[in-house]
């Protein structure tokens, strides 16, 4: 059930680096140079992505937690 949750994380995030043709960190510095301005697809996109992202970071942890435990 995690390896499921962690595979369907990283295809959200495999479909955001193809939608915008960049990594995370690429696109985080991108919205965040759009100081004044709003773009409410993209700000939405990060979000989801950021969550994408740190949810992958969260359940590997808790796998190699599992793994050495």
């Amino acid at each position: 059930m995690l390896m499921a949750r962690i595979e369907k994380y990283e295809a959200e995030n495999k479909r955001f680096e193809a939608k915008y043709h960049m990594p995370f960190k690429a696109f985080q510095a991108k919205v965040e140079g759009l100081q004044n301005e709003e773009v409410f697809m993209e700000d939405d996109d990060y979000l989801d992505w950021r969550f994408a992202k740190e949810a992958i970071d969260g359940l590997k942890k808790q796998k190699r937690e599992l793994e050495y435990a």
